[in-house]
């Protein structure tokens, strides 16, 4: 007795194919505006001209504003999107993709960001990427974001809106190989935090929030390896944190809010290797670059 045909159930992940969609013809209106080919435009010319006016981004948007951007620059790209609250996946995956190695992505008005999302944007190649607006930046998306290399022009990584990170975000961020971290919104570091960014391995660490320090996180902060350290919102710091600063084996931090510091603060940073710059000019015995690592 032949047998009887079963049918088969397919399941289909209706938002994986829309966006497979979008980004299809989010390439197709990139070919085409390379090309020249007529097409309907996605943005208004003030949009192209002020790309910081743009609330919605649609993947062929994003493909036409890149290649407006290719024709009117040859030499360095600014691309700043302030008016975006969020970002279709797609339309990241666009940015990332098509904008030049020696371009500045700057995503500031973006307050919420979904790990997938993050994915393709720490993808771009880009030398700068700035995420200022991001307050809270949970573990999966700071592990993501972590991922982000840029290209032959290294890469600078801004997340100054931050103002919430655990420690095992600050640990994931830690493990980055981008050339600089800017870190600004936090407010405070323990002496946990400080160590684990302490083991961050680009040039520049940026902490211009901090407001104060612990002998004992500035003890771990000054274990930091890179170039250049800087604390720009420390107003006051005691002796014990000036004498921890002062082992920092860098080239140059930055002190420079430091009001009045007592005659024990100014000698213990005076004893520094690094170039210690503070409202009372430069101090400490700066090293050569190549004693410095």
């Amino acid at each position: 007795m032949p047998s009887q045909p079963t049918s088969r159930a397919y399941k289909v992940d209706s938002s994986a194919l829309r966006d497979r969609l979008l980004y299809a013809l989010a390439v197709v209106t990139l070919v085409a505006a390379v090309c020249g080919c007529s097409r309907l435009p996605a943005l208004s010319p003030e949009e192209l001209e002020s790309p910081d006016r743009i609330e919605h981004l649609a993947p062929n948007a994003a493909a036409e504003l890149v290649a407006h951007i290719r024709d009117l620059h040859d030499g360095a790209v600014i691309l700043r999107l302030d008016g975006l609250r969020t970002i279709p996946k797609a339309s990241a995956a666009v940015l990332a993709s098509s904008l030049p190695e020696n371009a500045c992505l700057c995503l500031d008005g973006v307050s919420t960001l979904p790990d997938d999302v993050a994915k393709e944007i720490a993808s771009t190649s880009c030398h700068y990427l700035s995420l200022n607006r991001l307050e809270d930046v949970s573990d999966d998306v700071a592990r993501v974001l972590a991922s982000y290399r840029g290209g032959q022009y290294g890469s600078d990584l801004h997340l100054d809106g931050t103002k919430t990170l655990s420690l095992d975000g600050i640990a994931h961020l830690a493990t980055s190989s981008a050339r600089g971290l800017s870190l600004n919104g936090l407010s405070a570091l323990t002496a946990e935090q400080a160590r684990a960014l302490a083991k961050f391995q680009g040039h520049v660490l940026s902490l211009d929030g901090v407001k104060s320090l612990s002998p004992e996180a500035a003890s771990e902060l000054a274990g930091y390896r890179g170039s250049m350290l800087s604390l720009g919102g420390l107003e006051s710091i005691s002796a014990e944190v000036a004498e921890a600063l002062a082992r920092f084996q860098g080239e140059a931090l930055w002190l420079t809010r430091l009001r009045d510091p007592s005659e024990q603060v100014v000698n213990a940073l005076r004893s520094s290797g690094a170039s210690v710059s503070t409202p009372l000019g430069e101090l400490g015995e700066p090293r050569n670059a190549s004693d410095s690592r």
